[in-house]
């Protein structure tokens, strides 16, 4: 039996024009992200959804709004381990107020995964709890014998989800779809077999972060 997942990050909110570190925080859609997922919708965007789909969200704010927009009032479960990474004391700070922060330079350049920002979870902790947000979703999804089920979540745990079903040795960071974009994800027999993108896909920090490096490289 051949069926599809259909995983969407939320729209654009202030965290994002304003390039905020936040995933805890719970806050809404901006006006710009209402209009660009309203002109998206309306343009066929997005893959088209049967009538017995299923639909979850992370329960978060934004991105049950971004639900509300694009399929309506519809009834929908919610898979919290789904949420995106909190960054503790450092949530809804910017990038450009913490290029001097030896703290959050030490979690920004860790390899292990195991550093953490104060009062924050851990790459790998994130790792694992999004892992098994996914698990639940495709659990959920074979289970309701269902065509397709929608999934509206967070860039990190896409990037995350979609490095742990298909990572061919990329940089998460090239996994992450932008504000309102995602995957079209193929199942055979329940297994996850290949993806179709859905937009504007990977993110600058990065990039910001490897510029940031070179610039101050022999300092």
């Amino acid at each position: 039996m051949e069926s599809k997942i259909l995983i969407i990050r939320h729209g654009i909110t202030e965290g994002n024009k304003k390039k905020w570190f936040y995933g805890a925080t719970d806050i809404g859609l901006s006006d710009e992200g209402i209009i660009e997922l309203e002109e998206q919708r309306d343009s066929g965007f997005y893959p088209d959804v049967p009538e017995d789909a299923r639909f979850f969200t992370t329960g978060m704010k934004r991105t049950e709004e971004t639900l509300g927009i694009l399929f309506g009032d519809v009834e929908h479960g919610r898979i919290t381990d789904m949420k995106e990474m909190n960054f503790g004391d450092y949530e809804c700070r910017a990038f450009d107020s913490l290029k001097d922060d030896e703290v959050f330079l030490e979690w920004g350049y860790d390899q292990t995964g195991e550093i953490k920002l104060p009062n924050a979870e851990s790459r790998n902790e994130f790792r694992d709890r999004a892992t098994r947000g996914g698990k639940s979703l495709i659990d959920e999804h074979i289970a309701s014998n269902t065509p397709m089920t929608v999934m509206i979540c967070h860039g990190g745990v896409i990037s995350s989800f979609m490095d742990h079903l298909f990572g061919d040795g990329r940089s998460m960071w090239d996994w992450m779809p932008e504000p309102g974009c995602g995957y079209e994800i193929f199942l055979t027999d329940g297994k996850p077999v290949k993806y179709k993108a859905i937009g504007r896909i990977g993110d600058n920090l990065q990039t910001v972060i490897d510029e940031y490096e070179s610039e101050n490289e022999g300092k």
